[in-house]
């Protein structure tokens, strides 16, 4: 089975722009194609400075 892991800073979940929500539908449409997508990604409270 094919897997994918995206990890990013941001987000996951954030609907403030194009670049997330379209990251989302890609994840999820290869999640129903059969692949195992985890995503590793910062909480909604978190601001950056926490991750520098």
């Amino acid at each position: 089975m094919p897997r994918i892991l995206f990890a990013a800073w941001r987000l996951y979940l954030d609907q403030s722009n194009g670049a997330s929500i379209s990251t989302r539908e890609l994840l999820l449409g290869l999640s129903r194609r059969g692949w195992e997508v985890e995503t590793f990604c910062a909480t909604g409270l978190s601001p950056r400075d926490d991750f520098v």
